[in-house]
């Protein structure tokens, strides 16, 4: 009995002291997950400056995917090889300007029939961004104010797949969030812009012409709107409407920096307003 006893006190304080060590263990990885990524975001901050500097430059005239900074690349930094991806903001619609820009609204409409989303969503993205009066029906009220993050548009609708994308057939459709920013003047850069983008920027551009103004664009850059009457198949009238609502070149940037640790990785987003020379929007994940 004696013997029992004393192999069950062995066991039992087996047990604890096993879990004892692998609860050190486990704060100990903890904490080296926590150091390595302190470490990432002080060299990500540090880099970012050298990244930013690619897109202040004198000539800001036109930006265009030919442009350095469209490029992604790499950094050598203490922490290790740091990846680096930069777009544009303004290569996409602007729904706090929908009622603001003469026949923007058109486009969204032309987008929202492409993509099958339901045209109810852009009449409650009116009245909760306060551009049109209306019924609200989404599970809070109103904003009445400019959406701060194209994200505020799942808390009034709940069909995922019309804001991150779908399969209609045998076509792979983007979502609306892969189209829309928050962070743009509302002009739409056509030296940027997805085909979709450009598709939707005129009733009477088709997709044959949204093809050559990309084919145009990637052989030479736009320098103004009207340098799009280059572009077969475009017209003086589309043109002129497009004259309110376009541009070709950009004021939001968006840069991605990541990095890979042995215990984790670490991600800084930053959007940058090259007008202001500011950051307007840090996340780091």
């Amino acid at each position: 009995m004696i013997i029992l006893l004393v192999l069950g006190f062995f066991l039992t304080l087996s047990f604890y002291v096993g879990d004892a060590l692998r609860s050190a263990l486990f704060l100990r990885e903890s904490f080296g997950r926590v150091y390595e990524k302190e470490k990432h975001y002080r060299a990500l901050s540090s880099a970012l400056p050298r990244v930013l500097e690619l897109l202040r430059r004198e000539d800001a005239s036109y930006d265009a995917l030919t442009d350095p900074w469209a490029k992604p690349y790499a950094l050598e930094t203490p922490v290790g090889e740091v990846s680096v991806v930069i777009l544009d903001e303004d290569r996409f619609l602007n729904p706090n300007y929908i009622t603001k820009i003469r026949s923007l609204r058109k486009s969204f409409e032309k987008l929202f029939r492409f993509l099958e989303i339901d045209l109810t969503l852009l009449e409650l993205i009116l009245v909760w961004t306060g551009q049109e009066e209306g019924s609200f029906t989404g599970r809070f009220p109103p904003k009445r104010a400019p959406l701060d993050s194209v994200y505020e548009i799942e808390l009034f609708w709940d069909k995922k797949e019309d804001l991150y994308g779908k399969r209609s057939g045998q076509e792979e459709k983007p979502g609306l969030f892969e189209l829309i920013t928050v962070f743009s003047d509302g002009r739409v850069n056509v030296n940027t812009a997805p085909i979709y983008v450009l598709w939707a920027l005129d009733e009477e551009i088709d997709w044959e012409l949204a093809r050559r103004i990309a084919k145009t664009r990637s052989e030479k850059p736009f320098l103004r709107v009207r340098d799009l009457l280059l572009v077969e198949g475009m017209t003086m009238d589309i043109a002129y409407r497009l004259e309110s609502k376009a541009k070709t070149s950009s004021r939001f940037f968006r840069v991605e920096m990541s990095v890979k640790g042995e215990r984790t990785s670490t991600r800084l987003v930053v959007v940058y307003d090259r007008s202001e020379n500011k950051i307007v929007y840090r996340e780091v994940r």
